[in-house]
């Protein structure tokens, strides 16, 4: 499902990335691990088309990103991937209702169809009854959660997750780890996630780990 071939990466005179071969199944969970400035979270972001490498080629379900204009790129974040982030990323003006369904509308999805379907995902995360509230009177956990059904409202093939918990306390870290496991799972979503966490890391199928821009490992 992802295809990355002699993929580099050149920020001034830093090379986040150098020449990184990297395959993923459809289906499969794959943890990115390393130390800071190790690459994980550069190779992440040119996964979900944010930035452009500097060399090589990334393929995402038979497409080619390199080859994509600002529209398709546009296109093909809002349809295909989920995004999870260590900051939330939630509007605060907008309900945790509206929040999570906002994926969906930018994709264009059918509203009633959307509303049924962002309500399911709140229940399945145990927050339909705050679903009115806004983000700011939620714990940093709740928070996670409705970040989580706002990334998997429009069912994408592919969910990117940046340090989920890394903004988070233990319990609520492992809550969220659980339901993400749990959620990707019963969605048959491709899960490729950057933490610095071994409990993270445990719920992934497969471990890369990167080195100086490099994979030095994958087990």
């Amino acid at each position: 499902m992802i295809r990355v071939r002699s993929v580099v990466k050149q920020y001034d005179t830093v090379r986040a990335l150098d020449g990184v071969d990297l395959d993923v199944a459809a289906g499969e969970s794959v943890a990115l691990m390393g130390a800071s400035g190790s690459g994980k979270s550069t190779l992440l972001h040119l996964l979900g088309g944010l930035d452009a490498p500097s060399a090589g080629a990334i393929e995402i379900g038979g497409l080619n990103l390199e080859k994509l204009d600002d529209t398709e790129l546009s296109r093909f974040r809002r349809e295909r991937l989920g995004f999870v982030f260590q900051f939330f990323h939630l509007l605060p003006t907008l309900s945790v209702l509206e929040n999570t369904m906002l994926q969906g509308r930018l994709a264009g999805l059918e509203e009633g169809a959307l509303r049924i379907r962002a309500e399911a995902l709140l229940d399945r995360v145990s927050l339909r009854s705050r679903g009115d509230e806004k983000p700011d009177v939620l714990s940093g956990g709740q928070r996670q959660r409705v970040a989580l059904a706002r990334a998997l409202v429009t069912r994408p093939m592919l969910l990117l997750a940046d340090e989920p918990t890394g903004n988070l306390d233990s319990v609520s870290s492992a809550d969220v780890l659980t339901l993400l496991s749990e959620m990707v799972r019963e969605n048959n979503t491709t899960l490729v996630m950057a933490t610095h966490s071994n409990e993270a890391a445990q719920i992934a199928g497969r471990v890369v780990r990167l080195k100086d821009g490099k994979i030095s490992k994958s087990y």
